[in-house]
């Protein structure tokens, strides 16, 4: 599993103004006025926004609270209050538009506060990684010369490059692992392919949970095909559903590819025959103890 948490940003406050925030400020008069008004403006990128009366004002960096004590006390420099009273709330703060492909759960262009664009952030907003996500990813930068660089999450050398800013217009691509599914064939409700996870071990009851559960009450007996790690030739290995489920070191742990047989044996083939009796005779003979 893929920690976000390791993927750490710097620590941007987010009340503090900058370039591209829409403030909302309301001025009420002191003891020499008795009208008050309510405007908004766009902090520019150089961080100056331009007031009524006052004209351009630096704001860029400072908290809400900071920005009306700043404003305020032009206002009184500049003649036009004697004691004012300022209001600044932001409004709507700007964002990066990053693009975020591959192996997340919502995939698409995402909208992030620019003092929140870092891939942390970004892959959150995409709902996160999928069980096939890969620890490669690959970050793609536009807004100069385009390049794109790889980065391997699992190398802790590597995760500097992670956590660097992603300007609007990046886009991100989170590699996708493609591991051979586990076959369940036999006494299951849905043979067939399961899809084998990345970030969790895979065990014998969790295939057979996935293909349906047991099609046969007294089913038991398993017979699990595995290659070879050279490609030549198999390994067959015997289980037991029942010690499965009921200790967890006989829970055999499988390997992508492997091949996973419920077999037909005499209980089996007795208790499909009980069946077949009691659907003969109307269901009146008791199929259960």
């Amino acid at each position: 599993m893929i920690n976000l948490g390791a993927l750490t940003a710097p620590q941007n406050k987010s009340d503090m103004v900058g370039p591209g925030y829409v403030l909302e400020i309301a001025l009420a008069a002191g003891l020499d006025h008795d009208s008050s008004m309510t405007f908004h403006v766009r902090v520019a990128e150089n961080g100056t926004a331009w007031l009524p009366e006052i004209g351009q004002v630096q704001l860029a960096g400072l908290e809400e609270v900071q920005a009306e004590e700043h404003i305020a006390a032009m206002l009184v420099q500049k003649g036009l209050y004697q004691r004012p009273t300022v209001g600044v709330h932001i409004e709507r703060r700007p964002t990066n538009s990053i693009t975020v492909v591959g192996a997340v759960k919502n995939p698409g262009t995402q909208q992030v506060a620019r003092s929140a664009s870092y891939l942390g952030a970004v892959i959150v907003a995409a709902g996160g990684f999928t069980d096939k996500a890969e620890t490669k990813i690959h970050i793609t930068r536009l807004n100069r010369e385009p390049r794109t660089v790889e980065v391997d999450l699992s190398d802790e050398n590597q995760r500097s490059i992670a956590s660097e800013y992603l300007d609007d217009g990046s886009v991100i691509t989170v590699d996708k692992r493609d591991l051979p599914p586990v076959h369940v064939q036999g006494l299951v409700t849905k043979p067939g392919e399961v899809d084998f996870p990345t970030n969790r071990p895979f065990r014998l009851t969790n295939a057979i949970s996935a293909a349906g559960g047991e099609s046969n009450d007294m089913a038991d007996s398993v017979l699990i095909q595995r290659r070879l790690p050279d490609g030549h030739g198999v390994v067959l290995i015997r289980a037991s559903l029942a010690e499965a489920m009921e200790n967890g070191q006989e829970n055999l742990t499988l390997a992508p590819g492997d091949a996973v047989r419920v077999e037909r044996t005499t209980s089996t083939f007795g208790w499909d025959l009980v069946k077949r009796v009691g659907v003969n005779l109307g269901g009146t003979l008791p199929l259960v103890p």
